[in-house]
């Protein structure tokens, strides 16, 4: 992790496309993640039952920058679901692992989507039954935040879980397209910085950030886009532009 911000500037300084720069420091996270599930395996023992810990967000994406913080679930298989010492392996491992993520640069998730958060650690059939509520609701906030956990990518362990959730998410779209009206509309509300005459409007953030946009802000339109036609086809892709070009 230290080493990431002199990769990402050599990187910028040969001439990469951004994309790389971003999939680069993506894959140090991955790394990472991958090495603290090991570690935790070695202090609480091996997996109780099949488990696949998720990326989220801008991990998910492989849309990483040098400040994103933590986005991440664990999934682990139906069968194990009403053994308490189950989850309370997978909610150790989600504390260890979300810990040495913190420890290493990964700040907390200020919203708490991680997997040491009971609520985001479950099996199967729940990750199911949550979905299924998000999109049956209707609500422009459970638009909201589905999408943030539509981005999943399995990092390590059991992806046929993800795939499994990802199935069962695509059919309930197609029982439910409404749902697809309220991620468009989130999708509509950004308001772009442009004052009259097309000038830009910069700051908004204090006054350590005047002269500055917040481009991450300008591109959230553009993630949104993808990732709602994404789910219209069925595209399994993260990433924005894996997203558009398989569009």
């Amino acid at each position: 992790m230290r080493r990431a911000p002199g990769f990402a500037r050599s990187l910028l300084e040969s001439g990469a496309h951004p994309d790389r720069v971003t999939r680069m420091l993506t894959s140090v996270c991955d790394a990472a993640c991958e090495r603290f599930i090991a570690f935790a395996r070695d202090r609480i023992g091996p997996a109780p039952a099949p488990y696949v810990f998720l990326a989220l967000g801008s991990q998910g994406r492989q849309e990483q920058v040098l400040s994103s913080d933590q986005d991440n679930a664990i999934i682990y298989a139906a069968e194990a679901a009403d053994d308490p010492t189950v989850a309370e392996y997978f909610q150790q491992m989600g504390s260890l692992v979300c810990g040495w993520l913190d420890r290493a640069g990964y700040p907390y998730c200020k919203g708490e989507v991680m997997a040491q958060n009971p609520r985001w650690c479950k099996p199967l059939d729940v990750w199911k039954g949550y979905f299924s509520e998000w999109i049956r609701g209707g609500e422009a906030q459970q638009a909201l935040e589905f999408s943030i956990f539509f981005d999943l990518r399995p990092v390590s362990g059991a992806s046929e879980l993800a795939a499994e959730l990802r199935a069962h998410v695509y059919e309930e779209l197609s029982a439910n397209p409404a749902f697809l009206m309220h991620l468009a509309q989130n999708a509509l509300q950004y308001k772009p910085p442009v004052r009259i005459f097309g000038r830009i409007l910069s700051g908004g953030g204090g006054p350590d950030q005047a002269g500055q946009i917040n481009l991450k802000d300008a591109l959230i339109p553009l993630v949104s886009f993808a990732r709602l036609y994404a789910l219209r086809h069925r595209l399994d892709n993260t990433h924005t532009l894996d997203r558009l070009n398989a569009l």
